[in-house]
C-alpha cells in the first residue's frame, strides 16, 4: 500500500491535528492492568533493608535505579521495619514527598518504558504532589485522610524511553509511602490518542479522494 503525502496546510484547513513529537502516555491506577500491558517487568520491594537509610544528601543505589531527595529533609528515607503509619503492607518501603517544591527521583541505570509504584497516604484530601516522566507531569486521585490509610496503585507507560520518574512535592503534609517499585523496558505497542487515529483517518480520505479524482480525469 503506498501512502499518500497531505502538505500540513491541508489537515490545519481540514481541522486535522498534526503529528506531535511528544511522547504518549498510558495511565493506570490498577496494578493488574498495569503489569498486563507489560510483556515482562522487574519489581523492588526493598524489602532487603535491615535498617533505615536516608536519601539525602547521597543517592541511594537500590541496583537497577538509584534513588534521591532534593532537600535536606531526612524524612525522606527507606523505612526498613514497615512500621511507620503510611507503610504499604507491613514491610520496608520509600517515605517521603513530603517538603514543598521538593522531589523524590528514581533514576534507572538503563532505559524503561513502563514505571509504577504502590502509593500510600498520597495525595490525602487535597492534591499535594504529582509524578513528572518526560516533563509531563501525572496527577493521581486525591483520597481521604486517614485513618484509616488509603493505599492505591499509579503507574504510567510511555512509548518514549525514559530513564527518571520524580515525584514532585506541591504542599507539605505528604507523608507518603512508596513501595513495590515496578518498571519495564519490555511493553506492548501504546496505542495511537485520539489525535493520531483522527490524523490517519483523515490521510487514508485524502488518499481515497485523491485515487476517485485520478481515476475521473484518467477517464474523460
Amino acid at each position: 500500500m503506498k501512502i499518500q503525502s497531505i502538505s500540513l496546510s491541508i489537515l490545519i484547513s481540514l481541522g486535522i491535528p498534526s503529528i506531535s513529537s511528544a511522547a504518549t502516555f498510558i495511565e493506570f491506577d490498577d496494578r493488574a492492568s498495569f503489569e498486563a500491558a507489560l510483556n515482562s517487568f522487574s519489581l523492588v520491594d526493598f524489602n532487603s533493608f535491615a535498617s533505615d537509610v536516608n536519601l539525602t544528601p547521597t543517592p541511594l543505589d537500590v541496583g537497577p535505579f538509584s534513588i534521591s531527595a532534593d532537600t535536606s529533609n531526612t524524612d525522606y528515607r527507606i523505612e526498613s521495619d514497615g512500621s511507620d503509619v503510611v507503610n504499604i503492607d507491613g514491610t520496608a518501603f520509600v517515605r517521603g514527598v513530603d517538603e514543598p517544591n521538593s522531589s523524590l527521583t528514581f533514576t534507572f541505570d538503563a532505559p524503561i518504558f513502563a514505571f509504577g509504584a504502590d502509593l500510600s497516604d498520597v495525595n490525602n484530601q487535597v492534591e499535594r504532589s504529582r509524578l513528572e516522566i518526560l516533563g509531563t507531569e501525572f496527577s493521581y486521585p486525591i483520597v481521604n485522610q486517614g485513618p484509616p490509610i488509603t493505599r492505591s496503585f499509579f503507574g504510567v507507560i510511555s512509548d518514549t524511553a525514559f530513564t527518571t520518574a520524580s515525584f514532585n512535592a506541591l504542599t507539605a503534609g505528604e507523608e507518603a509511602g512508596i513501595d513495590n517499585v515496578t518498571f519495564s523496558a519490555d511493553i506492548a505497542a501504546v496505542p495511537l490518542p485520539a489525535a493520531g487515529l483522527l490524523l490517519f483517518f483523515g490521510v487514508a480520505s485524502m488518499a481515497g479522494l485523491q485515487r476517485r479524482s485520478l481515476g475521473k480525469s484518467q477517464s474523460i
